[in-house]
């Protein structure tokens, strides 16, 4: 049972704007914590709701990890009357955000801190900014922005799904001094006209040494709350570099998935999108100059290798065109857009991405947004409210999903284990119930019924397409499932180590400390595998100087002496009698040691391959969490 919810308002807690995804799973992570936290609600309706449910809030883990739940307090946003907020957390959609923030913006004042947590969270600073004219009136600011993935569970408005559990992170900091210029300008630009009356109360006016110690403050605080989302708090130059390069991913990614119908991994590989890409990479760069590190083709690479690894994922833009919502595409290309118009700098490509997502989302707003099937096969529209069903799809696709299931529940452990991170635990639970219950066996046929069940509800966020091939797999070769997006993400790291290259260590040191694995065991077992390489590569030229320098017959010489000895070799002084035991000699060498035909290996080469086997055993879980995440 979870513990009691106890309110903000207690020192030391802190007021959370953004009851999805994301929203409800920091407000977990600061119930965990044992920091107070208290959701704000838009509306009386979900305030009762939450209430109903006794303020319980549910995050579960695939993969085996389970869930929890805790208990969070609640109120209305805007509420009259309500106190004074301290410490503010704003994690809505980034479209949503300021008219979140306005909502409560009596409720704040120079003394509070507000931390914005979006997408596009440099143009949103902007925007919030100018709520307040007069910049001592207005709070302080930090920026972040995270890398976990999480969908709400459908039909249950208060659990939550973390998909990236154990690889996410969420970076913070105070903003630049570009993003304070562009802050102070959009204020500037709002008070234009307005005649702000200074307030009196000195309170609301505090020294700015007292700013400075209630940012301390909340930094603290979420270094402590959040420590299960793996807190990083940067310097405001490194943040910016953070937040930028995933503005790049995003503008690239997210308008092109909701256009195209597709999941992340539809747009890789194709020609066009990486031309596409090029071209909104091309504008950044040229409207931010040296403030985007990094050239154009690291950061198309950087593009490509986050659409690889986070191929399965459902992008949140095309999640919002779906359900008929507003979209982040102003946040992103269109902050890109207006940047870029600001310095004479043109931006086509991404002005006309902006232009092509809002006709779409004017689209969706105007009629049923489609059904869409995310699997290989053919895309299936549901018809509109009041005509014909199409009932032979709906068969098929029924038939398709039961395929599935019969083939999931005839699994053995290992082939469940490598399809683990593809279904929530609730599924893999039922799904080991029906692999107990004998195929014959009446009460098989209703357990697999009611996954039938489970996986129809939860259609839209299985990769139901992965589900299939892994199916086939064990049907044809009776072999476990591999993920190519997972394998690519291995390898990456992998070669990455041998290579040392320091963007792969760095990640990987930091991702190890946050889960508490050991990072020097990890160095040990890569250290082993680059000497072996050395000796291979030193082996490799030792033989072919010696096949340059001299003759095959004074190779074969020599190799007849050392194996037979220089007594046998001088002894036959007849010319044949020598060619015949050279080559001998020969052949012995290359003749394999063991009965079963294969040459054993040497100690350095089974220790370098038991250190491989290691290091993908102890990376394969961070793997296939991140390929579960979203960009």
């Amino acid at each position: 049972m979870a513990p009691p919810a106890v309110p903000a308002a207690a020192a030391g807690g802190v007021h959370l704007l953004g009851a999805g995804a994301i929203g409800l799973l920091v407000g977990a992570a600061f119930a965990e914590a044992g920091v107070p936290c208290t959701l704000l609600l838009r509306s009386a309706e979900r305030l009762a709701a939450l209430r109903a449910g006794g303020g319980a809030v549910t995050v579960e883990r695939p993969g085996g990890a389970g869930a929890t739940t805790v208990t969070l307090e609640g109120e209305l946003a805007g509420g009259a009357g309500a106190p004074h907020i301290g410490r503010l957390v704003v994690a809505t959609k980034a479209n949503q955000a300021v008219d979140a923030l306005a909502a409560v913006r009596h409720r704040l004042s120079r003394g509070s801190v507000v931390l914005l947590l979006q997408n596009g969270v440099l143009g949103v600073f902007s925007a919030a900014a100018a709520l307040w004219p007069r910049p001592h009136d207005r709070p302080a600011f930090l920026l972040g922005s995270t890398t976990h993935g999480a969908f709400r569970k459908p039909g249950a408005p208060f659990t939550v799904v973390h998909a990236s559990a154990g690889v996410g992170a969420c970076v913070y900091g105070p903003p630049s001094t570009a993003a304070l210029q562009a802050a102070a300008a959009a204020a500037a630009a709002a008070a234009a006209g307005q005649h702000a009356q200074r307030r009196s109360d000195a309170q609301q006016e505090p020294p700015a040494d007292q700013q400075d110690q209630a940012v301390g403050e909340m930094l603290a605080l979420l270094g402590r709350g959040l420590r299960s989302l793996h807190p990083q708090a940067l310097d405001a130059g490194p943040l910016e570099r953070e937040l930028l390069h995933k503005l790049i991913v995003n503008c690239c990614a997210n308008p092109l998935t909701a256009l195209l119908h597709c999941r992340n991994r539809g747009l890789v590989g194709n020609a066009h999108v990486a031309a596409l890409w090029r071209a909104v990479v091309g504008e950044a760069k040229a409207v931010l100059g040296e403030r985007l590190p990094g050239s154009e083709e690291e950061l198309f690479a950087k593009v490509d290798h986050v659409m690889t690894i986070t191929g399965s994922n459902v992008n949140s833009m095309l999640q919002d065109t779906l359900a008929r919502g507003g979209t982040e595409v102003n946040e992103l290309n269109g902050w890109l857009a207006a940047e870029g118009a600001a310095r004479g700098v043109p931006t086509p490509v991404n002005d006309l991405l902006v232009t092509l997502v809002r006709a779409r989302e004017a689209a969706c707003a105007a009629r049923a947004a489609a059904a869409f099937n995310f699997s290989e096969g053919p895309r299936v529209k549901a018809t509109p409210p009041g005509s014909r069903r199409n009932r032979s799809v709906e068969k098929r696709a029924e038939s398709e999903l039961r395929t599935i299931v019969r083939g999931l529940c005839g699994f053995n452990a290992k082939q469940l284990a490598a399809v683990s991170h593809l279904l929530p635990e609730e599924h893999l639970k039922q799904i080991r119930i029906a692999m107990d219950i004998p195929p014959t066996n009446q009460g098989r046929r209703r357990q697999e019924g009611l996954v039938v069940k489970l996986m129809r509800a939860d259609a839209e966020t299985l990769d139901l397409a992965k589900l299939g091939e892994a199916v086939a797999v064990a049907e044809r070769n009776n072999l476990p499932f591999t993920d190519a997006a997972v394998e690519q993400q291995l390898s990456w790291w992998i070669e990455g180590l041998l290579e040392d290259r320091q963007e792969v260590v760095d990640e990987l040191h930091q991702l190890l400390q946050e889960s508490a694995q050991d990072w020097q065991q990890l160095r040990t077992w890569v250290r082993q595998v680059q000497q072996h390489r050395q000796q291979q590569e030193q082996q490799q030229q030792a033989q072919q100087a010696a096949a340059a320098d001299g003759s095959s017959g004074s190779s074969a010489a020599d190799d007849a002496v050392e194996l037979l000895g220089p007594d046998v070799v001088a002894a036959a002084v007849d010319p044949e009698v020598v060619a015949l035991m050279q080559e001998l000699a020969q052949q012995r060498q290359q003749r394999p040691a063991s009965r079963g035909g294969k040459r054993p290996k040497s100690e350095s080469a089974a220790a370098a391959s038991a250190a491989r086997r290691s290091i993908r055993k102890l990376l394969k879980p961070m793997a296939v969490a991140r390929s579960a995440g979203a960009p």
